[in-house]
């Protein structure tokens, strides 16, 4: 009889806890499912993360070596530019622009017979600054245009 009293009091004392045990076992599903959620979106958003990290890694290598690849391009076309303009300097022969004051030679320098600026260099026996050891020049006509003045300029041929 006992038995049979005491089990029906642990039925009746289960009845009234059985609301409170399902709200704990609510809460407890709930705690669960809450810590799988945040620790799904954890795992999810490192994933995303190492996925976009090695993307960019990719990116990177591939705009580096186009990188590379673009200024070879840009080297090369600079050598074939210099290449051509050395050929065709070398097959046009263009004369140098004069030189400026400050480099011309002196007029002792000069070959005889040479003209500067209309100024024509000789030696002769006849002129006393001769035997002294300097040079005489005599003026002639003027340079006939902007680009020979302060060029070496040879001597017109005689008439």
């Amino acid at each position: 009889r006992r038995c049979l009293m005491a089990a029906s009091a642990e039925g009746r004392r289960a009845k009234k806890r059985a609301p409170v045990d399902e709200a704990l076992k609510r809460r407890a599903a709930t705690k669960k499912q809450a810590s799988e959620d945040v620790a799904a979106r954890r795992i999810q958003s490192e994933w995303r993360a190492r996925k976009i990290r090695l993307w960019s890694q990719r990116i990177d290598r591939a705009a580096k070596r186009l990188q590379g690849w673009t200024r070879r391009r840009w080297f090369v076309r600079k050598l074939q530019a210099e290449a051509e303009r050395l050929r065709i300097r070398k097959t046009y022969k263009v004369d140098r622009p004069p030189l400026p004051p400050s480099q011309w030679p002196s007029i002792c320098q000069l070959p005889v017979g040479m003209e500067i600026d209309a100024v024509t260099v000789s030696t002769s026996a006849s002129t006393p600054s001769s035997s002294l050891g300097f040079c005489a020049f005599s003026a002639s006509a003027p340079a006939t245009s902007t680009r020979d003045a302060g060029a070496l300029v040879p001597p017109s041929p005689p008439r």
